[in-house]
């Protein structure tokens, strides 16, 4: 018998002993492999993300789009070129089993994870992290509102990461109360499918005022979050970029027209990773993007810097700071200022302006049946190209608001609704600001109230 006769006799003999040993092909089988394959792409893709964790500059760096160049859809780990798998990455829900005959492939030996909806077996969380009790005491009116039990953060549950995890920030929100009673602490959280808590960290005293995470850059390791700073006279806005596993924070420094920034406002974030801040120093204000790539460290003016240098917040209630965006943190309106060239251009019908985040694209609409006195106190997207807005006039012209449904593009048309209309996807119905895996920031995440 020659060698290779002995080889293919070996090999035979091994295929038949491995093939006996399994249990026949059917449903059982074919739902272990699929739950087998997507816990290894999972496990991939956060490894892969694990290893693009950078440093962090004092604005922020790339997330997304470390293999793909098409924003349409957040960009996901290219698994094909992966040298631990020659199986193309299947991005549906449920990867197709190929009927070719397979090599058995044992699932992952770690006792820690499992195929409940996050992904972790009960017996296998880590220990409980000290119990923080009220953020919120109680009184004779009210029960106190409690930090939520949470578990100690350990880094291999990061590998359990994915679709239906989010990001937490219990707080309070800032108000004229705390003038005299010390805000609590901010504490940042990851929260699995099965709503258990995982204790990130406490955020640092100056964040503790109203924080919110804005944005995950999953692939990064790090999230966005704006906080209203409370020092001194004027309380403005902060940013910062925080390490998801170090904690580090790194907060956002802009220059704007010369001038080192002193406010910030989140607008809003795609489910592609872009973002979209305002930045007012003492020279003005400008809008800034953070894009992947865009430039060193991701962050690049905005088109409305040179084509709509006065466009700004579309909303007048001087009560609520608070940007109209649509629901998948796209698109926001803005207008003009009044007083500016175009303001009095636009005397026959008041401007509509849209800016598109993913194609920095901004377009116009004009209301010919809306004249300059007229202002808007409130706005809601309904769809991307409609939108509910409340409209008042100063006392002293003797016209009485209203409120319409505005269609946007080119000459835009208006119908007059019921007072007692709903308003959908109004940031009021926004009860929290979770952020969830590879989702744009929720409505009403930019919402700045006056705190009074």
């Amino acid at each position: 018998m020659t060698v290779m006769d002995e080889l293919q006799r070996m090999l035979v003999s091994e295929r038949e002993a491995v093939r006996a040993s399994l249990p026949s092909t059917g449903p059982e089988l074919v739902a272990r492999v699929r739950r087998s394959a997507r816990r290894r792409r999972q496990v991939r893709a956060l490894a892969t993300g694990a290893a693009a964790v950078l440093a962090i500059g004092a604005i922020g760096v790339g997330a997304y789009g470390l293999t793909t160049t098409n924003r349409a859809e957040p960009a996901l780990p290219n698994l094909s070129s992966s040298p631990e798998s020659s199986v193309p990455y299947n991005p549906s829900p449920e990867p197709s089993i190929s009927p070719s005959p397979m090599t058995p492939t044992e699932p992952s030996a770690d006792p820690r994870f499992d195929d409940s909806p996050d992904g972790i077996a009960d017996d296998a969380y880590p220990a409980l992290a000290a119990d923080r009790g009220a953020i919120v005491p109680g009184d004779a009116d009210r029960e106190a509102t409690m930090y939520p039990r949470a578990h100690v953060m350990e880094d291999w549950v990061w590998e359990a990461v994915g679709e239906g995890w989010a990001l937490d920030v219990v707080s309070v929100t800032w108000n004229i109360g705390h003038f005299e009673n010390p805000l609590p602490p901010a504490v940042l959280y990851l929260v699995s499918p099965e709503d258990v808590h995982f204790e990130l960290r406490e955020l640092p005293e100056r964040m503790w005022a109203s924080p919110r995470v804005t944005s995950w850059r999953e692939q990064q390791g790090t999230a966005s979050m704006w906080w209203r700073n409370v020092d001194g006279d004027e309380h403005t806005g902060r940013g910062a970029v925080v390490d998801l596993r170090t904690g580090d924070v790194d907060d956002l420094v802009m220059a704007v027209y010369g001038e080192t920034a002193h406010d910030y406002s989140f607008v809003m974030s795609n489910a592609a990773g872009d973002e979209l801040w305002r930045a007012e120093s003492d020279a003005g204000f400008k809008y800034y993007r953070w894009r992947d790539g865009a430039d060193d460290d991701g962050w690049v003016a905005t088109a409305l810097v040179d084509q709509e240098p006065t466009a700004d917040d579309f909303v007048e209630d001087p009560k609520f700071v608070g940007f109209t965006t649509t629901a998948d943190g796209n698109r926001v309106l803005l207008q003009r200022a009044v007083d500016s060239a175009a303001g009095e251009a636009s005397r026959d019908g008041k401007s509509f302006l849209v800016y598109d985040l993913d194609a920095d694209h901004i377009s116009e609409t004009v209301v010919r049946e809306l004249g300059r006195d007229a202002s808007v106190y409130s706005a809601a997207f309904e769809g991307a190209d409609t939108v509910m807005v409340g409209i008042g006039y100063r006392e002293e012209t003797g016209k009485r608001g209203f409120q319409a449904r505005i269609t946007l593009g080119g000459s835009g048309a208006l119908s007059r609704v019921d007072d007692d209309e709903p308003w959908a996807g109004h940031p009021a119905d926004a009860a929290r600001y979770d952020l969830y895996f590879g989702k744009p920031a929720p409505q009403g995440a930019n919402g700045e109230a006056c705190g009074c």
